[in-house]
């Protein structure tokens, strides 16, 4: 190791040296980035410290920010996440795979274990399965009515995907889209790539085409629980009097345990289908 590092970062180090021995990885002082090439794929990890946003660099490299509770919290979801990007997944054909509908429990539990977001409110749940082996979940929103140049229309949106950690099902995304669209004819389907981990390229692959990118967001971290919250979602209430302003209230948490983290924003991706 070419300088001091933090108990984050020489985690970091260290599981991706256990990994494979003739993986090449540097890490650069100036942006605490690990860039690793591991056969024909090359990527940067940015190690993020403190909660600080960012944009990763215009290039043909792939770029992953890891927030150190993420690291913390999410180990193996994350470690899964790099591997696949460095193609060192186990890989499944989608085409040995069976769509089926799942209920909300098994979609529930599945995002928990695989996904990092974990889950969230939706109305259709697909799933994969390898014979009995449940190894890709998708959700969908309910249909929801919009206008697009004064037409309208039904669009719906692609909630959560995750294949099954350390597994890669090729094709599987766009094998669960294309059942969703069989059994429900949206005239559109809408998702977000997270910046954090993506540049939308996947997306991009199967058909989607760019929307807007948004802006960072950030959530309040419980430090001790490695927690995000979203900030109308906080778990105590601010008194009265550090309502005043702003800083008031962000005193008041950094008192209580908080600290202030930012994503990189998502891109908004667009299936068109009408």
């Amino acid at each position: 190791m070419p300088f001091a590092l933090t108990d984050f970062e020489a985690g970091v180090w260290a599981w991706l040296e256990t990994q494979n021995q003739s993986a090449n990885a540097h890490l650069y002082r100036t942006d605490t980035c690990l860039v690793v090439t591991w056969a024909a794929k090359r990527l940067a990890v940015h190690l993020v410290s403190d909660g600080a946003s960012g944009q990763a660099p215009a290039d043909e490299l792939l770029h992953v920010r890891l927030h150190r509770d993420c690291w913390q919290r999410h180990r193996d979801i994350v470690q899964s996440r790099i591997l696949a990007l460095l193609g060192q997944s186990k890989r499944i054909h989608g085409r040995k795979t069976r769509v089926r509908r799942i209920d909300k429990a098994t979609a529930d539990l599945f995002l928990a274990t695989n996904h990092l977001q974990g889950s969230v409110l939706g109305k259709v749940r697909y799933g994969l399965f390898l014979q009995d082996d449940l190894v890709a979940v998708a959700t969908f929103s309910g249909a929801r009515r919009c206008l697009r140049g004064g037409q309208a229309y039904r669009s719906f949106e692609l909630l959560r995907f995750a294949n099954k950690c350390h597994h890669t099902v090729v094709g599987g995304l766009d094998k669960l889209i294309q059942h969703f669209i069989k059994n429900h004819q949206p005239d559109d389907l809408m998702t977000y790539a997270d910046r954090d981990w993506s540049d939308g390229r996947g997306y991009r692959k199967i058909g989607f085409v760019d929307s807007e990118v948004t802006d960072p967001q950030y959530f309040w971290l419980n430090m001790a629980t490695q927690t995000r919250y979203y900030p109308h979602r906080l778990p105590l209430q601010i008194p009265e009097e550090y309502q005043v302003n702003g800083a008031e209230a962000a005193l008041f948490l950094n008192q209580n345990g908080f600290r202030k983290v930012w994503n990189s924003g998502n891109i908004k991706f667009l299936l068109l289908l009408k």
